[in-house]
């Protein structure tokens, strides 16, 4: 059944990316290739996981995505018949973007960011490890990291202060990427504009310190979805074609599991597996493994509603109202095989438990819809603020990617971090676009 399975992601990739007019920033088309990539992993650990794909799996699998391809072609379906009756600004591949406000960041502004993000980092690696060690005996910067990974798992964190901080870094660095890819797809990269990535090297760091993997994915997607919009806009959507982009995916994508593998080394979370790939397996495909034996006791129970996806307004509402949300943030633990553990069960479990079976497909379809309606209107450059609006699609498309290992789409867009984010994307969109209008 997981070769069907396999076969049947190929060909919905196939069959979307075609009839997409080979967009590679298609919603189902990207969600099937990753799911596909995870399929394969899965394949070559399926003797030694003792793995059995179960049709109750497979089905869900397939809805879910039929849905998503659903909602987007829908939306891609209205553009195209309203094609000729909407006034857009411009046509496809007759953009020129030289003439769109370039963000800059003055190199004063860049000296005093870098120094600030800095001290935050080093303040934040303190407040670690002062959390760290409530757990046992810090004695190098690893076993900060392992116990402060013990520490996240309990209920602990770093505090609303910190939280906020690492926040506006995020919105900073990628406001940065922008910049740097801006610079150079239109040639306008100098040599002192090599100053702009010193704050991304920082906030590297203090991902690593972190240990937050799951963020370097967020980075990746943001950076290849900004990049290949900016490149589209140069030369055009239809006169090239997306070799040059796939190839550069392909080079960020190993660099990125690189930078992964290492990262589980620093914060022990990848001390339980043998080598690199054990590792690199369990986080991309254990998810299916754990949807399987998820959907074999599942019975939908409608006093679960939200409790998995909507803890961001949960918990809102629990300090407003004074009484106890049900919620679940981190899901249990369940066993691949006699020595490997994993939480993740893919996004589609987390649909099921909290809105169950019509609940998933009707979330699936909204996404295709969602995603699908705001690329298009950047695409058709729709937007009055079109680099504002990148910006937030680009931060908001790592739901999209993570689909086939974790739910990122509800527990992150419907929270109050997600309102601060595009505030605050907006207040530096503003900042520095007024720098260097032409």
């Amino acid at each position: 059944m997981i070769y069907v399975l396999l076969i049947t992601l190929i060909i919905f990739a196939i069959f979307t990316y075609f009839i997409t007019n080979k967009d590679i920033l298609s919603a189902s088309f990207l969600s099937n290739l990753f799911f596909s990539l995870s399929t394969i992993v899965l394949i070559l650990n399926k003797k030694k996981w003792g793995f059995y794909l179960s049709s109750k799996t497979f089905f869900v699998i397939v809805i879910a995505m039929i849905c998503l391809a659903l909602g987007e072609l829908s939306v891609r379906s209205f553009f195209l018949n309203r094609k000729k009756k909407l006034s857009y600004k411009n046509t496809m591949g007759s953009t020129n973007f030289n003439n769109v406000y370039e963000l800059d960041i003055p190199f004063s502004y860049n000296i005093c960011i870098s120094i600030v993000m800095v001290i935050y980092g080093y303040l934040y690696y303190y407040k670690i490890k002062q959390i760290a060690s409530m757990f046992g005996n810090v004695v190098d910067f690893s076993t900060t990291l392992q116990y402060y990974n013990i520490s996240s798992s309990t209920g602990y964190n770093v505090g609303i202060g910190y939280t906020f901080g690492f926040l506006v870094c995020n919105v900073l660095v990628n406001t940065y990427i922008y910049i740097i890819l801006y610079k150079i797809i239109f040639n306008k990269f100098k040599k002192y504009d090599v100053y702009n990535f010193i704050p991304i090297v920082i906030f590297i760091i203090m991902q690593i310190i972190t240990g937050s993997r799951s963020n370097f994915i967020y980075i990746l997607t943001s950076t290849v979805v900004m990049g290949y919009i900016l490149w589209k806009n140069k030369y055009g959507w239809k006169k090239r074609s997306n070799k040059k982009m796939i190839k550069t995916a392909i080079l960020a994508m190993f660099g990125f599991l690189v930078i992964f593998y290492f990262s589980g080394k620093l914060t022990g979370k990848s001390q339980h597996f043998n080598d690199a790939f054990e590792g690199i397996s369990v986080y991309s495909s254990g998810s299916i493994v754990s949807l399987n034996l998820f959907l074999q006791t599942f019975t939908f129970n409608q006093t679960d509603f939200g409790s998995e996806t909507l803890y961001g307004i949960s918990h809102i509402l629990s300090r407003l109202t004074g009484k106890e949300v049900i919620e679940t943030r981190h899901l249990e633990f369940i066993a691949i095989n006699s020595y490997l553990r994993t939480n993740i069960y893919t996004s589609l479990r987390r649909y099921l438990h909290d809105y169950g079976y019509i609940g998933m497909c009707f979330i699936q379809f909204i996404m295709g819809m969602f995603y699908t309606s705001i690329y298009l209107k950047i695409k058709h450059h729709i937007y009055k603020n079109e680099i504002f609006a990148i910006l937030i699609y680009s931060s908001i498309f790592y739901p999209i990617v993570m689909q086939s290992i974790d739910e990122k789409f509800l527990t992150i867009l419907l929270t109050p971090t997600m309102l601060i984010q595009i505030c605050c994307f907006y207040i530096f969109y503003r900042l520095f676009n007024s720098n260097s209008i032409k």
